[in-house]
């Protein structure tokens, strides 16, 4: 029924808020040649304003990035559109302090994705990052 379906999708999104985060990131800055796992070819990129469309330009832009080292402080996770034949779209949202090249202050950002499943890999629609330099 339509009480349970939604409680499903309410567990779902609570699993991928647990799992996605730790895993993009341990991805992001450890292992780069492998996030276009987490990419379609519609995906978005927006970065401090930046476009990139697609896993080729997605992958390439955090590829050209320097080092970085991600420390989360928060993450919420909840779903964004009911569909009782499909999947829920989920909203990530993650704030930390991130360092880029090894060395100097760390920075504070924020960034949101929006994840489908396909089967029963949660990929990124799109996302938004926002570093605030010089700010922790």
């Amino acid at each position: 029924d339509l009480v349970s379906k939604m409680a499903a999708d309410l567990a779902l999104s609570c699993d991928a808020g647990d799992h996605f985060p730790s895993l993009f990131y341990s991805t992001l800055d450890n292992n780069r040649n492998m996030l276009n796992g987490f990419y379609t070819d519609k995906s978005t990129l927006v970065w401090n304003g930046n476009v990139r469309n697609g896993i080729k330009e997605v992958t390439q832009f955090y590829q050209n990035l320097p080092n970085s080292t991600h420390d989360l402080h928060s993450v919420d996770c909840q779903p964004m559109r009911f569909d009782p034949q499909g999947d829920p779209l989920l909203l990530v949202s993650c704030a930390g302090q991130v360092t880029f090249g090894g060395h100097g202050n760390p920075s504070a950002f924020t960034h949101q994705f929006i994840l489908n499943r396909e089967g029963e890999i949660w990929k990124v629609t799109s996302e938004t990052f926002r570093c605030n330099v010089g700010q922790n």
